[in-house]
């Protein structure tokens, strides 16, 4: 089923549409450029990288069945741009190898590479505008760190930057979805009652390892075409490639112009009039000049850019620091299906 022809008017698809609470995180704008503000990750809630002040609520989601984009609603914003001094800080860099316990095995000799077309789960699709994940919680897991773990989908978070010295791996922490009429207060928004699968997720992390980005593991990245999100799926190599390419590009044609001193929307709104390494305009029914895309030419999922600078960064003083891979391809739940490993991450609209 075409997940457009079952999305609500405001953009998001299938029950999570049809529950999203009424509230709104307020938006921010900057001096020269938009400011993106993360849906309370720490929470256990959203991990949506933005929401414009009054918008309504157009993050990608899912239903049951196959999933191949969402419509994308939109809000016009006007950025008045002033001239300011700009502070760059480049991105730290890790070399360090991490000490992590071994990742979870895997049935499957290897998936066979090259994008496309799959089921995504519900879950792979982070929830926006002050609402919650919804869904079945995660099983009980096995206390011995080197145990398969039981088939069912858990919240990944990144716990240490990829880094390009090793491209074929990445460390992630797991946690436990959980009903939020279980969880302690503080984990999910909180509201006067809840849904029978409203979900946030467990605060503490149950298992930190090594994630490798091989034929091993299935990783499905959610990414932006002709306005609607748009799923895709590969295996591990396939993302690592992807992730690699942008972080290149992003690293020779993007940074040196922001750490030099350019405005950021300026850098944007160039790539966008003069398409270079991957990076071009999005489709021109939802251009609106602060937004660009990167497409690998590889046949991956083009990846959407709402800001080139990191999330981190401090708009009210032009202190700019480099888009991190994970931020762009921000890491949303790992599935495990007959132990097989799949790992999902959303490179998509937020509102």
């Amino acid at each position: 089923m075409d997940l457009a022809a079952t999305a609500g008017r405001d953009g998001t698809a299938g029950p999570a549409g049809r529950r999203l609470r009424a509230r709104r995180a307020a938006g921010l704008l900057a001096t020269g450029a938009l400011l993106f503000s993360a849906c309370g990750d720490s929470s256990g809630v959203g991990v949506s990288k933005s929401d414009e002040s009054g918008s309504s609520p157009t993050v990608a989601g899912a239903t049951t069945t196959t999933a191949t984009g969402t419509e994308a609603s939109t809000t016009v914003v006007e950025v008045t741009t002033t001239e300011a001094a700009t502070t760059t800080t480049a991105a730290p860099t890790t070399t360090a190898a991490p000490t992590t316990t071994a990742a979870p095995t895997t049935t499957l000799a290897g998936i066979p590479s090259g994008w496309h077309d799959a089921l995504f789960p519900d879950l792979a699709f982070p929830p926006c505008c002050a609402s919650n994940w919804y869904g079945q919680p995660s099983p009980a897991v096995p206390v011995e760190s080197a145990a398969p773990l039981p088939d069912g989908v858990y919240r990944m978070i990144v716990s240490q930057p990829w880094d390009p010295a090793r491209p074929n791996e990445l460390v992630v922490e797991l946690h436990r979805f959980e009903l939020c009429s279980v969880l302690p207060e503080g984990r999910c928004e909180l509201y006067e009652t809840y849904e029978p699968d409203e979900m946030g997720y467990e605060e503490t992390a149950f298992r930190t390892f090594t994630l490798p980005l091989d034929a091993t593991i299935q990783a499905g990245v959610v990414g932006w075409s002709e306005c609607i999100g748009f799923p895709q799926v590969g295996n591990g190599a396939d993302l690592a490639a992807l992730i690699t390419a942008f972080d290149t590009a992003y690293g020779s044609l993007v940074w040196p112009r922001i750490e030099a001193g350019e405005d950021p929307t300026a850098v944007v709104q160039d790539l966008n009039a003069n398409p270079e390494g991957g990076f071009g305009p999005p489709s021109s029914d939802c251009a609106y000049g602060y937004d660009v895309v990167f497409d690998a030419g590889t046949g991956a999922p083009p990846l959407l850019l709402q800001t080139v600078t990191s999330y981190s960064s401090d708009y009210a003083t032009d202190t700019f620091f480099a888009l991190a891979p994970m931020e762009e391809l921000l890491p949303t739940v790992l599935q495990v299906t007959g132990g097989v490993l799949e790992a999902y991450f959303y490179a998509g609209f937020y509102s």
